[in-house]
């Protein structure tokens, strides 16, 4: 089986999304904030990552620029303290 098939990252997010806090609202009273990119596919970013190795740049576009490379590097330093 290999890492990345979507059984295994379903297991394992499952293991993690207990861990992960509770999102802060988003309301803002001028509404100009961007919609929060879902902790999720955050996550798929980090574990392709780790598995293949590949640098932020490669996972963003693997994940169809769902989510930026700075964006799943702040991510994983935040999860990195708590």
């Amino acid at each position: 089986m290999r890492a990345l098939d979507p059984e295994v990252v379903d297991a394992v997010w499952a293991a993690i999304e207990p861990l992960l806090p509770a999102p802060v609202s988003d309301d803002h009273p001028l509404g100009r904030h961007r919609p929060r990119v879902p902790d999720r596919l955050c996550f798929e970013g980090i574990l392709i990552r780790l598995v293949t190795g590949c640098s932020w740049v490669d996972a963003e576009s693997l994940l169809g620029g769902a989510v930026s490379d700075t964006t799943a590097k702040d991510v994983r330093r935040f999860l990195r303290q708590a």
